[in-house]
């Protein structure tokens, strides 16, 4: 406990003592209430001291259930405060993890807006021009080739995909046909060869070109140049 109180009524019976004998029975009180000591008076204090025990003894016992009550009210405090904290920690997480989502959220709007707009760019081919690419090689090549067939049309939309135009198909099916024609790699004048990964290297391939005798020109030559001409203008370019 931290102090106890002396009414009006104690003091004026403790004034009945001499001054040596309040000042004794002061002490004694003291040492009662801070220390649970029990007094040894004379007669005169021990009467005085009895009637005062009682209010004594309440006063300590609220003191101490004060402090008790003190305490219970700290760890009370100490829990909420506690809560309070793991709470607006809960909280801040929250905001964190939303603020995370929300950055993520953006940044797959960002990802996929680039990806469309990218699609968006690139150059369309459409089913006609894939038809005369093919068409061209089998007049070119006396081939009979399909270009509804799903692998033919993927390569060609890959090769324009990465940027290259209906020219350069032509360009490529020219070049080779003039190089493989009457040999032995006629056979890879095909659009899965042609057409493949390896498109550009052929685009760019220097061929010297092998000028034709009358006596090389076969029957098939020159029936290739009539159809060429005859559906020339039927092509997705002028020749």
């Amino acid at each position: 406990m931290n102090g106890f109180t002396i009414y009006k009524e104690y003091y004026e019976l403790i004034t009945l003592l001499t001054e040596r004998e309040q000042q004794e029975l002061l002490l004694a009180i003291t040492k009662f209430m801070f220390e649970d000591v029990e007094p040894t008076l004379n007669d005169k204090q021990t009467k005085i001291f009895n009637n005062l025990r009682r209010p004594l003894e309440k006063s300590k016992k609220r003191s101490k259930c004060g402090s008790i009550t003190n305490s219970k009210e700290n760890q009370e405090e100490n829990e909420m405060k506690t809560k309070k904290n793991q709470k607006e920690i809960k909280t801040k997480s929250n905001e964190s993890q939303k603020e995370n989502e929300n950055k993520t959220h953006q940044d797959v709007n960002v990802i996929v807006n680039v990806n469309d707009n990218v699609d968006v760019n690139v150059k369309k081919i459409s089913l006609e021009e894939i038809k005369g690419i093919v068409e061209y090689l089998n007049i070119k090549s006396n081939s009979h080739y399909k270009y509804s067939t799903d692998k033919t049309q993927t390569l060609i939309k890959a090769r324009i995909k990465d940027g290259f135009t209906l020219d350069d198909f032509k360009i490529v099916i020219d070049k080779k046909c003039e190089e493989w024609l009457g040999t032995d790699f006629e056979k890879f004048l095909r659009p899965e060869t042609l057409f493949s990964n390896k498109f550009e290297g052929y685009l760019n391939q220097k061929i010297t070109a092998k000028k034709k005798t009358l006596k090389d020109i076969s029957m098939s030559d020159i029936d290739r140049a009539i159809e060429i001409e005859r559906k020339g203008s039927g092509l997705f370019w002028q020749n």
